[in-house]
Formats: C-alpha cells, sequence, structure tokens
C-alpha cells in the first residue's frame, strides 16, 4: 500500500479529518494533503509527527516506504 493511502485509511480509521490530525501533528493542512494525495514523499520527522497525529508507532507508517522500488 502507498504511503499516502495509508495514511488516509489511519486517518479515517480515528474518525479525524484533515483539520484534526493538522493539529495533532503539528503539520499543515496543504502537507498533509499532498501526502495523501502521493504529490510528495515524508521526510523521517514528518513521519515521527504523523504518528504522533495518529497515536501509531512510527514504523507503522514506514512499512509502505520500505516496499517502493527503489530508481
Amino acid at each position: 500500500m502507498a504511503f499516502g493511502k495509508l495514511l488516509t485509511e489511519l486517518r479515517r480509521q480515528r474518525g479525524l479529518g484533515l483539520h484534526q490530525l493538522s493539529e495533532r501533528s503539528g503539520l499543515s493542512i496543504r502537507a498533509i494533503s499532498y501526502l495523501e494525495g502521493g504529490l510528495r514523499e515524508p521526510l523521517m520527522l514528518t513521519v515521527v509527527d504523523l504518528a504522533h497525529g495518529l497515536d501509531v508507532e512510527p514504523g507503522e507508517l514506514l512499512n509502505p516506504l520500505m516496499e517502493l522500488p527503489r530508481e
């Protein structure tokens, strides 16, 4: 599963809107939207911030990144 799809799924499972995840993670709504849409790949610090906002371990968000093909 792509990072953006996983992020969207986890956010929705927790009943969070973009605004709520933004407040909880400290990331802008635009940044979260870009990540969910696959327009950006996250930095490690971003993964940690999102994990905090979603109340998950960062590794849960990193798994899809490990599966991406190397170019």
